[in-house]
């Protein structure tokens, strides 16, 4: 594997992280810096840009006022050439509702680009392999004695990445 290959997939990775913060975080500008501006996502029921995804994916989100978890698993990149990058992603979400939490795993497929040296999403299409509604369980013994997550920027993190550590 040459150097070139290995900044690339760590450019996609990167940009793969940058939109699972954004949408568990509420961050419409981190969720759109995963693709070009004009980059198609078919998300579900839901076909749009990455900036039309974030405007129907944060304020429902809210809505709940419970934070989700958006996980990358598994990743495969098969380069066509240095500019272009076919990448399955798997993912495990859970998303906190009213009712109980919702379990889901599948994949994002993904048609990379690299334009001006940076590695975005130029197409997504999502696919749901399942999907599971958890069972009332008693909350965790030190669930109440940690830092709660929470979304925007009274979430904890949002000062730890804005504040220098020297």
């Amino acid at each position: 594997m040459e150097l070139a290959e290995v900044v690339a997939r760590m450019e996609i990775h990167q940009a793969l992280m940058r939109f699972c913060r954004g949408v568990d975080r509420g961050d419409a500008d981190l969720i759109c810096s995963a693709y070009f501006p004009e980059a198609r996502d078919q998300h579900g029921a839901f076909e749009g840009t990455a900036a039309e995804l974030a405007a129907m994916l944060i304020p429902d989100m809210d809505a709940s006022n419970m934070v989700g978890q958006h996980m990358i698993t598994n990743i495969l990149c098969e380069f066509d050439d240095e500019h272009h990058a076919r990448v399955e992603s798997y993912y495990f979400v859970l998303h906190p509702e009213q009712s109980g939490i919702i379990w889901t795993g599948g994949r994002y497929l993904d048609e990379f680009e690299c334009r001006d040296g940076e590695w975005k999403i130029a197409a997504r299409k999502v696919l749901i392999d399942w999907s599971k509604a958890a069972e009332e369980m008693p909350p965790w013994a030190l669930a109440g004695t940690l830092p709660q997550g929470h979304r925007h920027q009274k979430d904890p993190s949002a000062s730890f990445f804005s504040t220098p550590l020297t």
